[in-house]
C-alpha cells in the first residue's frame, strides 16, 4: 500500500515538474517574438515628454520640438541655403501629404514639419520621400526640423501652435502702450480708443476684401515718415522685400516694443552685420519662457527658412544672426510677404495683412480653417490698432 502512495508522489512531482518546464520554456519562447514584432501602427507617442529618441531620418521622435527647448549658443542656429530655400518652397506646395505610410504637414508659425507614422515601414517612406524631394541635406543640417510621431499631425500641429499664441501673448503683454486718440479728458481717449478696437474686432470674421484702416487706399501707407536709424531699417527692409513698413514696425511693437526707444546709437551697434541684442536684454528670450528670440521673436525654425533673406534679398554677406535686428526684420519682411496670400508693395488688403499675421503669431492652419482663436483675434486687433497708429 504504502509502495502505490509512493509511486503516486512520485509520478505527481514529475508531473508537476515537467508542466513548470513547459510553461517557462513557453513563456520565453513567447518574450523572444515580443522582441522582433515590428512597432505597432497605434500607440501612444508623447510629443512632450523629456526624453528624445532618435533615428535613422535624423529627426525626432517623441521629443521636444526644437522651438520648445532654450538655446544659449545663436551661433549654433543655421539658415537655409538658396538653394534649400528653393527646393522647401516646392515642398511646401505638395503639403499637406498623406500616404499609406505616413503623414506629414507643415507649420508655418514654428517652421517645422510635422510627422504622423502610421506602418512599421514608415521612415523608410518618409525618407523615400524626401529624397525624391531633394531634402535629404537639409533634414541632416537641420533634424529638429522634422517632429516624428505616433501622433495625428492635426494633434501637434494643435498642440505646438497652442503653446506658440500663448507665448506672443506672453510678449505682447509687456509692449509699452501705443499713444491713445486725441481728447480732452483720459476718459474720452480710452472711450475713443476702445471703440476704435472695437471696429476693428468686428471685422476679423469677415472674409470679402474690406476698405483698408482708418479710411486708407490700402494697408501700405508707404514709408515711415521722418525716419530714425530703426524706422530706416524698417524702410529698406519694406521696399527691397515688397512688405509694408510699418507692418514691420507694428510687429515690433508688439515683440520688441523697447527697442523703438532706444538710441540711434545701439540700433546702429546692435544691427551691424554679425551683432545682435546685448546680453540681458529682454527681448533675447520670450518671456514667457518658449523658444522665442530676438528683435522680432523668431523661432528657430522660422529664422532657419526667413533669416538668410537680409543676404538674399538685402544683398548683405554676413551670417545671419537671430539676435541681429535687421536680420529679423528682414526674415519677418519675407514671412509676411509669402504668407499675405498677393500682398505686395503698398497694394495690401486688410485680409492679406491678417492672413499674414495670423501665420506668423500662431500658424497658417487658424485662418485657413477661419477658426481663429480669441487669443488670435486680441493679438491681430492689437496690431492692427499699433498699424493703424504710425
Amino acid at each position: 500500500m504504502n509502495k502505490f502512495i509512493v509511486g503516486g508522489l512520485v509520478l505527481l512531482i514529475l508531473i508537476i515538474f515537467f508542466t513548470l518546464i513547459i510553461t517557462s520554456f513557453g513563456n520565453n519562447n513567447q518574450g523572444s517574438r515580443a522582441n522582433i514584432t515590428p512597432i505597432p501602427t497605434q500607440f501612444v507617442s508623447n510629443s512632450r515628454s523629456s526624453g528624445s529618441s532618435q533615428n535613422n531620418l535624423g529627426g525626432q521622435t517623441g521629443s521636444l520640438s526644437k522651438s520648445r527647448r532654450t538655446i544659449t549658443d545663436f551661433s549654433t542656429l543655421k539658415t537655409f541655403s538658396p538653394t534649400q530655400v528653393t527646393d522647401t518652397n516646392d515642398l511646401q506646395k505638395k503639403l499637406p501629404y498623406s500616404s499609406a505610410d505616413f503623414d506629414i504637414k507643415y507649420s508655418e508659425g514654428t517652421g517645422q514639419y510635422f510627422v504622423q507614422l502610421k506602418t512599421p515601414g514608415a521612415l523608410d517612406s518618409l525618407n523615400k520621400y524626401l529624397e525624391e524631394n531633394k531634402l535629404t541635406n537639409l533634414r541632416k543640417e537641420f533634424p529638429d526640423l522634422f517632429v516624428i510621431s505616433r501622433d495625428s499631425v492635426d494633434q501637434q500641429l494643435l498642440q505646438e501652435e497652442e503653446e506658440l499664441i500663448k507665448a506672443r501673448t506672453s510678449q505682447a503683454a509687456t509692449a509699452p502702450p501705443i499713444t491713445p486718440p486725441a481728447g480732452k479728458t483720459s476718459q474720452q481717449k480710452d472711450l475713443a480708443l476702445a471703440t476704435r478696437l472695437q471696429e476693428v474686432v468686428k471685422k476679423l470674421g469677415e472674409k470679402q476684401q474690406p476698405s483698408a484702416p482708418s479710411g486708407k487706399g490700402s494697408t501700405g501707407g508707404g514709408s515711415i515718415a521722418n525716419p530714425n536709424e530703426l524706422d530706416k531699417i524698417f524702410n529698406e527692409a519694406g521696399s527691397k522685400v515688397g512688405t509694408p513698413p510699418k507692418m514691420l514696425k507694428a510687429i515690433m511693437s508688439i515683440e520688441c516694443g523697447r527697442l523703438l526707444s532706444t538710441s540711434d546709437a545701439e540700433i546702429l551697434a546692435w544691427s551691424a552685420p554679425g551683432a545682435g541684442l546685448p546680453s540681458g536684454h529682454g527681448c533675447r528670450q520670450n518671456q514667457g519662457g518658449y523658444g522665442a528670440y530676438g528683435p522680432m521673436q523668431f523661432v528657430p525654425g522660422t529664422f532657419a527658412r526667413y533669416g538668410s533673406a537680409v543676404n538674399r534679398i538685402g544683398g548683405y554677406t554676413h551670417t545671419p544672426n537671430i539676435q541681429n535686428i535687421k536680420d529679423s526684420v528682414y526674415a519677418a519682411a519675407e514671412l509676411f510677404l509669402l504668407n499675405s496670400n498677393g500682398g505686395s508693395g503698398s497694394n495690401w488688403t486688410l485680409e492679406q495683412m491678417k492672413r499674414a499675421y495670423v501665420c506668423y503669431a500662431a500658424g497658417c492652419r487658424q485662418y485657413d480653417s477661419g477658426q481663429l482663436g480669441a487669443d488670435t483675434e486680441r493679438l491681430f486687433a492689437t496690431f492692427l490698432e499699433r498699424y493703424n497708429s504710425y
